[in-house]
């Protein structure tokens, strides 16, 4: 890990009244000395609280301390909070759920290149879930390009005579067959 002067740990505290710890992290070149963001945003938190509890040791107003504690419980308020309707009995829900689908696609498309840029998250997911993820998205594609995901059909050569009474006894045998299958 790289030593931090008392002025850049001033700077880094100034910076997380307007942005997030990991792009903080970023912005300071933090990032790459850790193998994801937990680690980066960590460390930031740890140079906040620091600061925080001594500010004049690194020459740190109080209006300061505040204005980081502002902007810090703002986006904590921002990444919790859930927005409702004020009338739930006027929700679309088409447009919930196409949006539900979409995010959870997009989330996994994330997912899935995560793993493979992160050799140590690959190497520990479980080959049976990604088995699964892929017999899931094969039919999910298949029924979007109109395939079904198995054909089935009926060939019947149907007499052009055939009286309704001869068709409902067909039918009643058709389904007697069909139950008995199940």
């Amino acid at each position: 890990m790289k030593k931090l002067t008392d002025v850049e740990k001033r700077s880094i505290f100034k910076s997380l009244a307007s942005q997030g710890q990991f792009r903080v992290a970023q912005e300071f070149g933090l990032d790459k000395y850790y193998n994801g963001p937990i680690g980066a945003v960590g460390y930031i938190n740890r140079i906040y609280r620091e600061v925080k509890e001594e500010p004049e040791k690194f020459a740190v107003s109080q209006e300061l301390v505040e204005l980081v504690e502002k902007g810090m419980l703002e986006r904590k308020g921002k990444r919790h909070s859930i927005v409702f309707p004020t009338d739930p009995g006027k929700i679309d829900e088409k447009s919930l759920v196409i949006g539900v689908r979409n995010k959870a696609w997009t989330l996994l498309d994330q997912k899935l290149n995560y793993l493979i840029k992160n050799r140590r998250a690959f190497r520990n997911e479980s080959l049976v879930s990604l088995g699964k993820l892929a017999g899931i998205s094969f039919d999910k594609a298949q029924i979007v390009r109109g395939e079904a995901t198995e054909h089935i059909m009926l060939k019947a050569k149907i007499d052009e005579n055939i009286t309704s009474g001869e068709a409902t006894e067909q039918l009643l045998k058709f389904r007697e067959v069909r139950e008995e299958d199940e």
